[in-house]
């Protein structure tokens, strides 16, 4: 092959769409890069290696040619650079500032968008004086030239853009971060980005992309210290989450395999094996990973653990944050609203934008919020939405946006006492509202108490997993086994036939007799009952949700509503459910309020003291209670003397 003909064959491939985009947007002092591993070049590069460097930019120069016409393109880029390299894309943490001026391909997610705007390309300039008019074009920062007047007679004057023919082009500002799952030490990187041309308007905030960029540093001249952006070429969209799927063979061995009668219990043991028990948890926890069926209704399954300081809790979440791709791990001390669902973020130049936070970022993932509890509450009432219809909004300064946020929730909370008090309520033991409360499908109780025989097996438990010789035999899968496992299953789609209907029905009549003053049983409970009824189903590939499923959910409700002093199968009020069989010291104070009170509501204030007192209440804390009653108007004084609630 003659020189000529290999320069043909370079400028050939460099004529691609892909190419020219990046080349037209080349500076004379950038640097571009050449993955020589990509198809199109490679049997160019392995021909000539030695003098491949040399003709990539005679080649770019042709082009660059052809495009800007009458200009002295060979001496202008005479310091442009090629640069070859093997493996195309990079991590966003190992942009820096040796990459100044060089094409990187990276993946990232769109977190924050600014809106389109314009920028001149060309224009007609016109002298403010003597009405002066030359034709100029912006250079290649994108900047129009700051020239004077070149008529001697008028006084020099600073030469304006003409809002007449004038040809303009899209901009837009992007925020771009670091995938969480490739990010150095939890903390991504994050750096702002221009869109031009026709992928103005193509990034949506959650979106993950591929983008092909030039590092750039922004010269300010007023200060030492330069922002970073990277000038888009192309920007492309990437599967949300690259899933790990079992092989075609072992797909026919786990369908064979999840026939046998252990295989659920198989599962639970392989989920946080470290950790000893809770196989009813650890079932909740894997059917929250498979979730139901997508429909009009929300398929994600909510999960809240209550309990005493050092029962695995945390261990729990985290564990399944590391076998889920698409998860955030995150502290509720350390999380706002804001950073949880939107929030407003002011760019480099001073401009507000609004920003994804964790909930939509892992839209179609999970969320593990330990330290649920210690969030404000404030923040915690953003949540509503996000835990029922699924989506965050915002309307501030200018900017109403809705973003989808299909996240599973996984909490824990502490008891504010230290430990869990039996004789308080569960709202009083973690202060979360009732409306929040009723989002979660499933809310355990892990209590810290001793039990002889337990507390040696857990005992020996630990102590063999410090032992390194020691191995899990009853573990059936290691964590990416179960998590290609999930990963199938949750692809199935089980329906419920009539057969099972009514005893979905029955089990949430018998929830709905358990109604009480503290949280209530209604459509959200009997939603949460099919979702796991289904997610059930599809851990032994099922087409149709069968009676087994049902029995199972069940069981788990029989479980987790003994553990607050209930029993389902049984009679009882659900206010016992979360004051485990004892009322709350308001609830009894309120229960001789309304034994005091005569027929139109009125009651004695000496009266009502001396039955609370009588009741096993101080005379402080009962003078303290009425106060605190009479100071939030939750009674008020009658003109008799008396009082009565509000």
């Amino acid at each position: 092959m003659t020189d000529s003909a290999y320069l043909d064959k370079v400028i050939e491939v460099l004529h691609q769409l892909r190419f020219v985009s990046v080349i037209d947007q080349l500076r004379p002092n950038d640097t571009y890069t050449v993955t020589v591993s990509d198809p199109e070049f490679l049997d160019l590069f392995i021909y000539n290696q030695d003098g491949f460097k040399g003709v990539v930019k005679e080649a770019i120069i042709k082009i660059l040619e052809e495009k800007h016409l009458g200009l002295d393109v060979k001496e202008g880029f005479k310091n442009l650079k090629i640069k070859l390299v093997h493996e195309g894309t990079i991590s966003m943490h190992e942009l820096n500032s040796k990459k100044e001026g060089e094409t990187v391909c990276f993946e990232a997610v769109v977190v924050a968008t600014d809106s389109a705007k314009t920028y001149t390309i060309e224009a007609d300039m016109e002298c403010p004086e003597c009405a002066t008019v030359e034709h100029h074009k912006a250079n290649f920062e994108r900047k129009m030239p700051d020239i004077r007047c070149m008529n001697f007679q008028c006084k020099r004057p600073k030469m304006v853009v003409k809002s007449t023919n004038i040809v303009t082009d899209d901009i837009q500002t992007v925020l771009l971060q670091e995938p969480l799952e490739v990010c150095r030490n939890n903390t991504p990187i994050m750096i702002n980005a221009k869109l031009t041309n026709h992928n103005v308007g193509e990034s949506v905030i959650g979106q993950r992309k591929k983008v092909l960029g030039i590092f750039r540093s922004q010269i300010d001249p007023k200060t030492v210290e330069h922002d970073i952006i990277i000038d888009i070429l192309s920007i492309e969209n990437m599967d949300r989450v690259k899933e790990v799927l079992p092989t075609s063979d072992e797909i026919v061995k786990l369908r064979k395999e999840s026939q046998e009668p252990d295989f659920i219990k198989k599962l639970i043991d392989s989920y946080a094996p470290d950790i000893y028990g809770y196989d009813d948890i650890k079932l909740s926890c894997l059917l929250q990973l498979v979730g139901g069926v997508a429909s009009k209704k929300r398929a994600d399954i909510n999960l809240l653990l209550v309990g005493d300081p050092s029962m695995a809790k945390s261990e729990l979440l985290k564990y399944g944050h590391e076998i889920t791709l698409n998860s955030i791990y995150t502290n509720g001390r350390g999380s706002s609203s804001a950073g949880l669902t939107i929030g407003m973020v002011k760019l480099s130049d001073g401009r507000m934008v609004a920003q994804a936070g964790v909930l939509p970022l892992c839209s179609g993932g999970f969320a593990y919020i330990d330290e649920f509890d210690k969030m404000n509450k404030l923040d915690r009432s953003a949540m509503h939405e996000a835990m029922e219809q699924q989506t965050v909004s915002i309307a501030k300064a200018g900017i109403s946006l809705t973003l989808p946020a299909k996240t599973a929730i996984l909490a824990a909370a502490n008891p504010k006492y230290g430990h869990y008090d039996d004789t308080l309520s569960l709202l009083d033991n973690i202060n979360i509202s009732t409306p929040l409360l009723s989002r979660f499908d499933l809310i355990w109780l892990m209590k810290d108490a001793p039990n002889v025989t337990e507390d040696m097996q857990k005992a020996n438990h630990i102590l063999d997993t410090f032992a390194s010789e020691s191995k899990n035999t009853e573990c059936k899968f290691n964590s990416e086994e179960l998590t290609s496992f999930l990963n199938l299953v949750r692809k199935e789609t089980p329906i419920i036939n009539k057969d099972v209907r009514n005893e979905i029905v029955k089990i949430y009549e018998k929830l709905r007799a358990t109604t009480g003053t503290d949280m209530t049983v209604g459509i959200r409970q009997l939603e949460a009952l099919i979702r796991m009824s289904m997610a059930h189903a599809k851990l032994r590939f099922k087409k149709e949700v069968e009676s087994e499923d049902i029995y199972a959910v069940k069981e788990l409700l029989v479980s987790m509503y003994k553990a607050f002093g209930v029993d389902l199968q049984g009679t009882g009020t659900q206010s016992n459910l979360f004051t485990s069989g004892k009322m709350s010291k308001e609830q009894q104070a309120w229960k001789i309020w309304s034994d005091c009170a005569d027929q139109d509501g009125h009651v004695n204030t000496i009266t009502f003291m001396k039955n609370l007192e009588a009741s096993g209440m101080d005379k402080l804390s009962a003078l303290k209670l009425f106060h605190r009653w009479e100071n939030t108007n939750t009674i008020k004084l009658n003109s008799d003397g008396t009082y009565k609630k509000t």
